[in-house]
């Protein structure tokens, strides 16, 4: 089975610029790691195994030791191409909307996080389906992208 990699889908020239998600949980002012933790929690309760008794369970650890940036690399490939193409955007030229500076901001520091070793956050969930679909499956309706 191949690696999960980053996609994102282009940008169709007519469509609407607007992502509603990003402006509910990455904004500057949120909570970032409440609105994670319930974010992966309620993924978690949805996919719940019927088919098996007792409460589902997730549980959230941090690494002990960095993972070094070349190994690390594994994970985030795909998603620096991404990131300087939105961190080229200036504030206020996004296909006439406005991009605030602080979100320019974060996307420009985490493109210098991709060059260092990294520590991660595992989320493990327990009494789910799990993960079911094919990391390799691109279209939403393509048959087994559940993943």
């Amino acid at each position: 089975m191949p690696e999960p990699r980053w996609r994102f889908a282009e940008m169709p020239p007519a469509a609407i610029n607007e992502n509603p998600v990003q402006g509910e949980f990455f904004t500057a002012a949120s909570d970032l790691p409440e609105r994670f933790v319930r974010e992966a929690i309620q993924n978690s309760l949805d996919a719940k195994d019927e088919t098996r008794d007792g409460p589902v369970r997730v549980r959230f650890a941090f690494s002990e030791t960095p993972l070094p940036a070349t190994a690390a690399g594994r994970y985030v490939e795909g998603i620096r191409a991404h990131l300087e193409g939105v961190a080229q955007i200036q504030p206020g030229t996004a296909l006439g909307q406005t991009r605030p500076m602080d979100e320019l901001t974060a996307v420009r520091e985490a493109l210098d996080l991709l060059d260092r070793d990294m520590s991660s956050l595992v989320v493990e969930d327990f009494g789910t389906t799990g993960l079911t679909g094919r990391v390799d499956a691109n279209e939403p309706l393509e048959e087994g992208n559940d993943f």
